[in-house]
């Protein structure tokens, strides 16, 4: 609908500007007297000729009163339809969207909205963090975008669209289709336009990893096995899934797992974490692991641990212990949420 009324306006200065020059050949006008008269004339206002014209200037004048009536007829219904159809509204969104993605930085390109890539962009939503949803299918970037989410209409193989979702300055890469191969595809794409892009990647199979791996994704994540090892869980180990399901889900229990992303000044970096006593300090408030920033999670880490500056310390305690450790180290851990949106 746009395309038509953007073509509506380029055939009225076509318009005018064939009877203005047939005014000014024909019947020697000046450029004035010629724009004059193809105004009155495709308008029909009838308020008369400068001078009298030629035989040819009236076939000439027949032929454009012909021309104006059927095209401003079809101007008409386009520009009609162009802002009942809320076509205006559209555009006017789509560059709000723009401007918003053009200043977007650190977020996450979410590619593909179907059940897996519905489910991250709710936790996403949940954890505050600034997103960007990349669908192929019109029906899914409508739904996504009625659930206030920034979306794009496009292929996300295609570096054009990515451009459009700022990867320049994004800060990771989410692909979540169920066909590997596009998936393989999107992230040799994003990997060539951002080389520091963390990319986690939808994969199927063991296979699929290593494939997935060698085109450059830093995580491969198959719902499937999680799906698969969860059931094992629940069957052989039901007791013990049930402990961390209650401790996870249940808000009545008093206990809490969190993360602290420490700090230069706090007491306890370059200690480690027997020097540190934040156990005895805090009340009890149990370590379970370390994430330095440029290394891998350590869980059950040992006494000789050295805790760096940004480190992130991964905790389980009570409420009060969490409260002194806040108190102890001036940091305010964040809650690590295991859960869907729904599922709270």
């Amino acid at each position: 609908m746009y395309k038509n009324f953007k073509i509506s306006i380029f055939g009225i200065f076509i318009l005018l500007s064939f009877g203005t020059l047939g005014f000014y050949y024909l019947e020697k006008y000046s450029i004035i007297e010629s724009f004059y008269m193809t105004v009155i004339t495709i308008s029909t206002v009838g308020y008369g000729v400068i001078k009298p014209l030629s035989e040819w200037g009236m076939m000439f004048v027949s032929i454009l009163i012909i021309l104006g009536i059927g095209f401003f007829g079809y101007v008409a219904t386009n520009t009609i339809s162009f802002f009942v159809s809320g076509e205006l509204k559209n555009l006017f969104k789509e560059r709000i969207m723009n401007r918003s993605l053009s200043q977007m930085k650190n977020h996450l390109i979410v590619c593909g909205f179907g059940n897996v890539g519905r489910e991250a962009c709710k936790n996403l939503l949940h954890e505050k963090v600034e997103f960007v949803v990349v669908e192929t299918d019109f029906d899914r970037v409508q739904s996504a975008l009625k659930e206030k989410y920034l979306a794009i209409l496009g292929d996300a193989t295609d570096e054009k669209v990515l451009e459009k979702a700022n990867i320049s300055s994004a800060k990771g890469l989410l692909t979540s289709m169920s066909d590997t191969s596009i998936n393989v595809y999107v992230t040799l794409t994003a990997r060539e336009m951002n080389k520091s892009l963390n990319i986690i990647t939808r994969g199927t199979g063991e296979r699929s990893e290593k494939i997935l791996y060698r085109a450059g994704a830093d995580k491969v994540i198959s719902p499937a096995q999680i799906g698969a090892r969860r059931m094992v869980m629940t069957v052989c180990h039901n007791a013990s899934l049930e402990l961390i399901t209650s401790l996870v889900r249940d808000k009545n229990l008093n206990v809490r797992f969190v993360e602290a992303i420490i700090k230069d000044r706090t007491p306890i970096v370059g200690k480690t974490l027997q020097e540190s006593k934040i156990r005895s300090i805090t009340g009890g408030i149990m370590v379970i692991g370390v994430k330095p920033i440029d290394g891998e999670l350590i869980l059950n880490p040992a006494g000789d641990q050295i805790i760096s500056k940004d480190d992130k310390l991964i905790l389980l305690g009570t409420l009060a212990q969490i409260e002194n450790f806040t108190n102890f180290v001036n940091v305010v851990p964040k809650e690590i949420n295991f859960m869907n949106k729904d599922e709270k």
